[in-house]
């Protein structure tokens, strides 16, 4: 009994295992999709005039990149006079298509004066559902059609800036309709971090726009990192931004690295065990000559199932390995990269990437624990047992890929990844040889 308790246990682990690795290559995947915006953060307020000079004078030029500029409001006034629900939170107004700032269901278009896209937070709160496509939400007395649902926990309605900013809306001529501040009403506010207004106070002084981000999302038509790189900074040196900056490829990578965070444990484990059998082997030409060779097959065998090519970006290449300057200046980027992740309030477009990136930190501490602890069942010493092993290895795997199913969660473009633990069963198999001595006598020959 204790014995059948024992197995059923490994297996219960290595299901647990399987499954947390399942999610963490979903969420890889996902974050994979959602391209490399880069954010720039203004030191000053751009104005309306600025962006849109700005964009006029790029679009003339052949390494063009769409833009994005954002501002915020902070404890704006929504409504949905159908459902007599009222929302206070987070007016994001743009200049540019809404696809560059979060991921959604739906687009808020660059030319679109009378759409809005709302968090599944706001929306919620407005509609009692997030499924609301079509509904119209009202602010400073104007409606605006809902184009779109984002996650966000945060209540936030993003509006056209042009829409927001007009000084003539619903007839009301010659009044200026801008969303009213409650600072100093003498003079425009360009503290948008931090700006707060009721909609209801339209009689206020007028506040005109100030965006503090400009988002750019590279999409398809850069054909590489070296293109990418040379039209971002061919952007930043026209407007002379890149001082403060987030590029989201960071979150790319850290995405890369807990994906094959476990399948980068199993390569190294079998490797070790393959060199450790090549040395005890070492005076022994057969099995030296079968060590090195089943050592390569392993390793060619793993690129396959990891569908993966080994690389070096090309951002991370300088142009001689002795630019040291290259490297402190990367190291400083990442550095200064992590610690905005982990200390700077998240803005829209980086909450996609964040969310299911700290999911997938938490799968990763999991399966490396479930790893170690059901790596230790797996170590089978005769033939027989092998097969017994890899049969029951592969169910426990169709029993993952059931559940994971079952979850919503899809992973058919990474599925083969589930296979590695049967592949680490056979090198363990291959490489163990628990009785294996260096032949004395072959020793003094030498």
């Amino acid at each position: 009994m204790r014995r059948a308790a024992k197995h059923a246990g490994k297996y219960i682990l290595l299901l647990i295992m399987l499954v947390c690795f399942g999610h963490i290559l979903a969420m890889g995947t996902e974050i994979g999709g959602y391209g490399t915006p880069v954010i720039y953060y203004l030191k000053e307020g751009y104005s309306m005039s600025t962006v849109q000079d700005m964009r006029k004078n790029d679009e003339e030029l052949e390494n063009y990149l769409p833009f994005t500029a954002v501002g915020s409001l902070n404890q704006q006034t929504f409504t949905n006079d159908d459902l007599g629900k009222t929302l206070t939170g987070t007016l994001t107004y743009i200049y540019g298509s809404s696809e560059n700032l979060c991921s959604s269901d739906g687009e808020l278009m660059e030319d679109d004066l009378t759409g809005c896209v709302l968090s599944s937070k706001a929306a919620w709160e407005l509609f009692g559902e997030s499924a609301i496509t079509g509904g119209i939400v009202t602010y400073n007395e104007k409606s605006y059609y809902v184009r779109g649902v984002y996650e966000d926990t945060n209540a936030v309605v993003i509006l056209p800036a042009e829409a927001v900013f007009d000084k003539k809306q619903n007839g009301n001529s010659g009044q200026n309709n801008y969303p009213a501040s409650d600072a100093d009403t003498s003079a425009p506010s360009t503290d948008i971090g931090t700006a707060s207004a009721d909609s209801g106070n339209t009689g206020n002084a007028a506040q005109e726009p100030s965006f503090s981000k400009i988002v750019i999302k590279p999409g398809t038509e850069i054909s590489g990192n070296a293109e990418r790189t040379e039209y971002l900074q061919a952007f930043e040196n026209r407007w002379g931004l890149g001082s403060d900056k987030i590029d989201c490829q960071i979150y790319q990578r850290l995405a890369v690295f807990f994906m094959f965070l476990l399948p980068a444990l199993i390569l190294i484990l079998v490797v070790i065990r393959g060199i450790r059998f090549l040395m005890v082997n070492r005076y022994r030409p057969f099995w030296l000559a079968a060590g090195f060779v089943g050592l390569a097959v392993m390793i060619m065998v793993f690129f396959a199932i990891c569908q993966a090519k080994p690389s070096i970006p090309a951002d991370m290449i300088p142009n001689t390995w002795s630019d040291f300057d290259f490297w402190g200046e990367k190291i400083t980027t990442f550095k200064n990269s992590i610690q905005h992740i982990l200390f700077i309030d998240k803005s829209e477009v980086e909450l996609g990437y964040f969310r299911p990136l700290t999911s997938m930190v938490g799968y990763a501490v999991v399966a490396v624990i479930m790893f170690f602890a059901s790596g230790r069942f797996f170590k089978p010493e005769k033939a027989e047992g092998l097969y017994g092993m890899i049969l029951a290895v592969c169910v426990t795997e169709l029993i993952a890929v059931y559940l994971l199913h079952r979850f919503g969660v899809m992973i058919e473009g990474k599925r083969m990844m589930l296979y590695l633990w049967p592949y680490f069963v056979i090198g363990q198999f291959i490489f163990r040889k628990k009785d294996a001595k260096v032949d004395e006598k072959t020793v003094d020959r030498v």
